[in-house]
């Protein structure tokens, strides 16, 4: 697409996702500004395929790329709340809306998949024990609070408390965290489509969630190279964004929507039909 297309794709879905939802922010930046946060955000991203010396040279693997990490999602996160922050707040500010500092945040974010260095990831497809995992993190993260000095009891407080919010997904910060996650996971599956190497969920797998089977039910597009029944996990996402769980209601500035839609269009070089159809459905 050239620049004209992408401005126009852009400005088309904007609209028009606000027009379908009350609960959709529409974001007042202009293309070209999102394009630009949408272009740092890529560079992050593509930063998480980027093997370390230590793996390469000194013999570790013969892999061309790295596959993302949890660290690595943790800091596409916090690229991702940066900059919503500062579009909110401008690029130095005292607290949040609901009384977060800066350090607050950012420390949430790194801690918030620290839990998986016991359990590993688990997918977010409606079928893995929520209360367990809760219950591991809580400990985990317990443990890792304790460890602080004794100084910092008053952050650890407002850490726990913004922790809550984020699992509660209540108030600006707690919301925006959230989304946060959910976002930089398909913007990382949307990397891995750009290099032709597109993670997938194969429809004939047994035990599928009713989550996913809906997302395949509206799915347009196949891994290439695989099986006939294997769908890309970024559309399967983005479909839990904007058709399934509505993820788009806790983005509360609009931005990282924004981005997110950019990202799409950018990689693809258009926007989903199934997002269309809803459109004329609205």
């Amino acid at each position: 697409m050239n620049i004209l297309d992408i401005y126009a794709t852009y400005y088309h879905v904007i609209a028009r996702e606000g027009r379908l939802s009350r609960e959709f922010q529409t974001c007042p930046p202009t293309a070209e500004e999102i394009l630009n946060l949408t272009d740092q955000i890529k560079c992050i991203v593509e930063s998480a395929t980027v093997l370390r010396a230590c793996a390469t040279l000194g013999g570790l693997t013969k892999d061309e790329i790295a596959y993302e990490s949890v660290s690595a999602h943790t800091n596409l996160v916090s690229a991702l709340v940066d900059r919503v922050l500062s579009y909110e707040y401008g690029p130095y500010f005292d607290k949040t809306e609901d009384g977060f500092t800066y350090r607050e945040i950012m420390e949430v974010i790194r801690r918030h998949d620290l839990s998986e260095n016991v359990t590993g990831d688990t997918p977010d497809n409606g079928t893995r024990d929520e209360e367990a995992k809760l219950s591991t993190e809580h400990l985990y993260l317990r443990t890792f609070a304790k460890q602080s000095p004794s100084r910092e009891a008053d952050f650890e407080k407002h850490i726990k408390q913004l922790q809550y919010n984020m699992e509660a997904k209540c108030g600006f910060t707690g919301k925006l965290l959230y989304a946060a996650d959910k976002v930089a996971a398909t913007l990382m599956a949307l990397c891995y489509d750009s290099k032709g190497m597109s993670p997938g969920l194969d429809s004939c797998q047994p035990r599928l969630s009713d989550k996913e089977l809906f997302e395949m039910k509206i799915c347009e597009q196949k891994v290439p190279g695989r099986a006939d029944t294997f769908y890309k996990d970024s559309e399967m996402w983005a479909i839990d964004y904007f058709e399934g769980r509505k993820l788009y209601q806790y983005d509360t500035t609009g931005l990282l929507s924004a981005i997110f839609i950019m990202y799409i269009i950018t990689t693809n070089g258009k926007w989903y039909n199934w997002r269309e159809e809803s459109y004329g459905k609205g």
